[in-house]
C-alpha cells in the first residue's frame, strides 16, 4: 500500500481517521499531533477524542430504520 501523504510504498501502515480511513505509513502516524505515545494506554490515536461527531436523535433513528429496512408507521403508535 502506498501512503496518501508521501506516496511511498510502506511495509507497515495504520488506518488513519484523519485521512478518511486510508492507510498511512507508520512514520506519519508517529508524527501526527493526535498520536499519544504514553505506554500506559493501549489506544495511541486520539483523533476521535478531539473530533467528536455530534449526531442528533432524529438522524440516528432514521439511520437505524434504514439499516433495518423498515419505515416509520404513521398510525400514531410510534412503533417502527
Amino acid at each position: 500500500m502506498s501512503c496518501p501523504i508521501c506516496g511511498i510504498v510502506a511495509t507497515e501502515t495504520r488506518q488513519c481517521p484523519e485521512h478518511y480511513g486510508r492507510p498511512v505509513c507508520v512514520s506519519h502516524c508517529y508524527r501526527c499531533r493526535y498520536y499519544d505515545a504514553d505506554p500506559r494506554t493501549t489506544i495511541t490515536c486520539r483523533w476521535h477524542i478531539y473530533n467528536e461527531k455530534k449526531i442528533d436523535n432524529e438522524t440516528m433513528i432514521a439511520n437505524l430504520r434504514e439499516i433495518m429496512g423498515r419505515k416509520r408507521s404513521d398510525d400514531g403508535t410510534g412503533i417502527l
